[in-house]
Parts: structure tokens; sequence; C-alpha cells
């Protein structure tokens, strides 16, 4: 078994998208965003045109606060090999002169504390590390 840990800081997945009320995709967060004066909320308000609202998001993007930069630390298995040869006994009776079984996985789950796809690339625009499997048997004669 191969274990990765990191820990690190990075650029919050939410920098990855446009200013809210653009014309794109947004995460689900933005549902919770600010409305109404008084209202308290972490996403402003949406807004279709470059102005206080805009800026206000472009600021925020690029400080060094909370907003911005998060926890991106996390542990992530990323390879596993199991193999399993068959007795003698066994496989003689079938003419074999050697059985393996085996099951190798890659990137089988990763556990952090991150909001977006994947902590390692930080970024909306890729898939994280693709989970593999793989179930054989090699047989010997």
């Amino acid at each position: 078994m191969l274990f990765q840990f990191v820990s690190q800081t990075g650029r919050s997945y939410m920098e990855s998208f446009n200013p809210p009320g653009f014309d794109s995709n947004q995460p689900r967060e933005i549902l919770s965003r600010w409305r109404n004066p008084g209202d308290i909320a972490t996403i402003q308000k949406f807004t279709q045109t470059v102005g206080p609202a805009s800026t206000a998001y472009s600021l925020t993007a690029f400080s060094g606060d909370n907003q911005a930069v998060v926890d991106a630390s996390f542990v992530r298995l990323k390879n596993i090999s199991l193999s399993w040869t068959l007795p003698k006994r066994v496989i003689e009776k079938a003419g074999l002169e050697n059985t393996r079984i085996y099951f190798q996985a890659q990137n089988l789950f990763t556990v952090t504390n991150y909001g977006g796809l994947d902590p390692e690339t930080q970024t909306v625009n890729s898939l994280p590390p693709l989970r593999m499997l793989t179930l054989g048997v090699q047989l010997t004669f």
C-alpha cells in the first residue's frame, strides 16, 4: 500500500469560478448569497456588469484572507496491491503449474477537508485522479 500525506494550504476552489453573475457554471454555495440589504452571507450579490460587486469579488479572490487561502491538506491511498497464490495441491489437479489471483487499485480514497474536486490540483478545470480497480487471474501451464 502507498499512502500520500500532504500538509498544505492552497487557493480555495471558489476562486476557480468566474465572478458571481457572469454567464458560467457556479458552485452550489452561491445559493446562500447576499440578496437584500441587511443579509449576512459569505457570497456577495450577483451582478451582470463590471462594477462594485465584481470589484469586491476580485479583491477578495486575490487577497490573502481566509476566503482565498484554505487548508488543502489530504491523505490519499494511491496504490494497493493484493495477491494470493493458490496452493499446489489445488492447482495440480487442474494441470497447472501456478495460479495467482490478484487485485490492484489506484486512488482508492482521499481524506480531506478541502471543498473542491481535488486538493492536489485545486482547480475545477480538471478531474481528480481517476480511481482504477483491476482484478485478475494469472495462470501458468
